[in-house]
């Protein structure tokens, strides 16, 4: 799952209450038995499980680097109903073995990475209203967030090796 590429996710970005997101799985032709979401909903502080449904099997997986290969496709959709932030992994079962997939440690979208056990580094979807108005004298604005540490590298042995996450 790439939640930048529109084979994986539709729409991409924000979303108003109401719309359709319709989010696909990648697996090897055959592979696994099953494909679960579990979506976790702030607003509701509740968590649901949506099966995902093959429908595409057999056929190219999109990947350059993997010409030979033959993958299937799962697709499900999620409707929210009201403004929140939904995040959402994957639950993939083969026979009794079972593995999780969502973001990778740098939780900015994107390929995720499967894992064993459970992690909380789900996807994110972004669910706004619509009808939000900025206030007034905000409406034509700039705002800028300076952070003075960052201007100057007075210790390098200090900065982030690139492995931690962006925040």
């Amino acid at each position: 799952h790439d939640s930048h590429d529109s084979l994986y996710r539709v729409p991409f970005g924000a979303v108003n209450p109401n719309d359709t997101v319709t989010l696909r799985f990648r697996t090897y032709a055959n592979d696994v038995t099953g494909v679960r979401v579990r979506v976790w909903n702030t607003t509701a502080n509740a968590q649901s499980f949506l099966d995902m449904q093959r429908v595409a099997s057999g056929v190219s997986c999109y990947d350059a680097s993997q010409p030979d290969k033959v993958c299937d496709f799962w697709q499900t959709t999620v409707t929210p109903d009201v403004p929140t932030t939904l995040y959402y992994r994957f639950i993939v079962q083969d026979g009794t073995a079972t593995a999780f997939y969502d973001d990778d440690d740098f939780r900015n979208g994107g390929w995720g990475e499967a894992r064993p056990g459970v992690r909380d580094n789900g996807y994110a979807i972004t669910v706004y209203d619509p009808a939000f108005q900025p206030i007034s004298w905000m409406q034509n604005a700039v705002v800028y967030q300076i952070f003075p540490d960052r201007f100057r590298d007075g210790r390098s042995n200090n900065n982030p090796s690139g492995n931690e996450p962006r925040y």
